[in-house]
């Protein structure tokens, strides 16, 4: 029994030695865990209106702080799993001294800390899981180089080229190429062509270089730049200096481009010559356009998207083939008896009381605007969208309401002594030397006060006055570009005009023939106003991969830089020209901008409303 004792107490002694053991093995654990906790949170390092972003299963969870004490914190939560997320709210209760529990209707934080860097890493429930997550403070993404290139703005393929007949018709000549060099001196180009041969119409073969961007297996419809070269109607080819070069150039872009020759030449005895050659120009150029959209299988053109632009002569036909109508038709192109002579001639004729009718025998009736696509591959109704008029004139303002959705872009010199810049005869510098010597003598008589009959004085401005220049003999008054743009503004028209101060005319080339500076101005704006004619504005997409929603812009063009910024939302990815954002069910707006620098050093600042 003794002994029996003494081992009940022995065990006894050691079980109390074991329980003592394990007694102070859990209060080292005990202590171990409260000092693993730590101090309770330093939240003076959060921010009011602050945002702290992880990442969960590939989603986003955003928290915003709206108000922090001393102890606690509350705000609002989100998880990027709608569209727009919905709002949590929370709000921390102190549990143990240094522990914190967030409340929440959906989300529990067990623990939070708060680091030195403001960051948060707190442990929750979500998705019937306990995950810990670390929230690190939102930043605002960085600014993003855009290096993405876009078709029909930049250079992207290679290109080939083919001449093709378009259509047959009767005239003088369909191709006079330039002296070497260029020249704006046209006398001498007027005296070789005076004689019998090259004054007898004959039937003419029309054709155009054609020029397309080189791919494989592609369907895509494309955009038609039909190129007019210039020449007063007289002279010029479809590879004048300039033009077999806008060919490559924008058919590297992914335009269908067409540069056409058409008939040029007439008799230069009177105004109305000069505006039949200028109406055979456009039924030529109708005729060309058809021509292209006839053959879809080997033109893939989109019909939405037709533009045309030409210099000089070929910027009148452009105009003229994007507003005239048939009821705009100069007179003189129609059969009857016509006058041989200007308006202006009579006008002066009347003042010295000298008036006759000047009768020619009846004109050849040239048929209405699409007679030459008749006869040669039929007709197409089409609507222009845009004209790119170098130094080109109309001689009607009124025409061009016709089409107040056609869009203006113009180049123009306020120098341009041979299409006016404003309102005035072609060719300004032209004179008439014996007019000039009259003149000179009648100035002369009067400022040296001799006396003189007023019969005489009479007399010589009676001369003067009949001796009118050679331009306004054969040209009629047209208005520039300058007048264009205000009469199309005037209509809300889309217009732009580009005035060269102190320019003169053909500005895309310099006085030897070779390309001027200015001819890389013009292909810039150019580029940039016929593509915003096909996208207006930068085309914001949204795309959605797993829960996260992208929003993609798919036609920066000239965008160098982009930053984004979210109203009513967050956010956060960005990559260049790509943005990840997660937008809130309880903003009142909701709205993403982007901006940066253009390539041109310009700024830009783009906001797109979200619904």
């Amino acid at each position: 029994m003794v002994n029996n004792k003494r081992q009940l107490c022995n065990n006894t002694g050691y079980f109390l030695l074991q329980s003592n053991t394990v007694t102070s093995f859990l209060i080292v654990l005990l202590t171990v865990f409260f000092v693993s906790c730590g101090k309770a949170p330093d939240l003076s390092r959060l921010e009011e209106g602050g945002y702290y972003v992880a990442n969960v299963n590939d989603r986003g969870v955003v928290l915003l702080v709206d108000e922090v004490t001393e102890k606690s914190f509350k705000g609002r939560w989100y998880v990027e799993d709608s569209i727009p997320a919905q709002p949590h709210s929370f709000e921390t209760v102190a549990k143990w001294p240094h522990r914190d529990e967030l409340r929440s209707d959906s989300l529990i934080v067990k623990a939070n800390a708060v680091s030195s860097d403001g960051s948060l890493k707190l442990s929750l429930l979500l998705d019937g899981l306990w995950q810990t997550l670390d929230f690190q403070p939102w930043q605002q993404p960085p600014v993003l180089n855009l290096d993405k290139k876009y078709p029909y703005f930049d250079s992207l393929y290679d290109v080939s080229c083919e001449t093709v007949p378009y259509a047959m018709a009767k005239g003088y000549w369909a191709d006079y190429p330039d002296p070497e060099g260029g020249s704006n001196d046209y006398l001498p180009i007027v005296l070789e062509k005076m004689n019998i041969e090259d004054l007898t119409q004959k039937d003419l073969e029309l054709t155009m270089d054609i020029y397309r961007p080189i791919t494989t297996n592609d369907t895509t419809r494309r955009p038609l730049l039909m190129l007019i070269h210039g020449g007063a109607f007289f002279n010029g080819d479809k590879k004048a200096s300039g033009y077999k070069e806008w060919g490559h150039y924008f058919a590297s872009r992914g335009y269908i481009v067409a540069s056409i020759n058409y008939r040029i030449g007439f008799l230069p005895i009177w105004s109305t010559q000069v505006d039949r050659a200028g109406f055979r120009a456009v039924q030529d150029a109708y005729a060309a356009m058809c021509y292209l959209l006839r053959h879809p299988e080997h033109y893939p053109i989109d019909p939405n998207y037709l533009f045309v632009g030409g210099s000089s002569a070929g910027g009148i036909t452009a105009l003229n083939l994007a507003f005239m109508r048939d009821e705009d038709r100069p007179n003189c192109t129609k059969a009857g008896v016509v006058n041989v002579v200007s308006h202006e001639y009579n006008k002066l004729a009347d003042r010295i009381f000298w008036y006759r009718k000047h009768k020619d025998r009846g004109n050849e009736d040239l048929g209405n605007i699409n007679s030459v696509a008749k006869n040669s591959c039929g007709d197409v109704d089409f609507k222009i969208n845009a004209v790119v008029n170098m130094w080109g004139a109309v001689h009607t303002l009124d025409m061009i309401d016709n089409r107040n959705n056609t869009a203006i872009l113009s180049f123009h010199g306020d120098a341009d002594s041979v299409v006016a810049y404003g309102y005035d005869y072609p060719f300004t510098k032209v004179g008439t030397p014996l007019r000039d010597l009259v003149k000179k003598v009648r100035e002369l008589l009067q400022n040296n006060s001799y006396e003189i009959d007023d019969r005489i004085t009479d007399f010589l401005k009676a001369v003067e006055n009949c001796l009118i220049p050679v331009n306004q003999f054969l040209c009629n008054k047209m208005y520039g570009s300058k007048c264009i743009h205000e009469h199309a503004l005037s209509k809300g028209m889309k217009s732009e005009l580009h005035t060269n101060m102190g320019g003169e005319h053909s500005l895309h080339v310099n006085s030897d023939g070779t390309l001027s500076d200015y001819y890389d101005y013009i292909n810039d704006v150019t580029t940039r106003f016929l593509y915003l004619r096909m996208f207006p504005r930068p085309t914001l997409n949204t795309s959605i991969v797993g829960m996260q929603r992208w929003f993609e812009l798919d036609n920066a063009i000239d965008w160098l830089t982009c930053s984004w910024e979210a109203e009513g939302g967050l956010v956060l990815d960005a990559e260049p020209g790509r943005a990840r954002v997660i937008f809130f069910t309880d903003a009142d707006e909701r709205s993403l901008s982007v901006s940066g620098q253009k390539r041109d050093g310009n700024s830009y600042n783009e906001t797109y409303q979200i619904e």
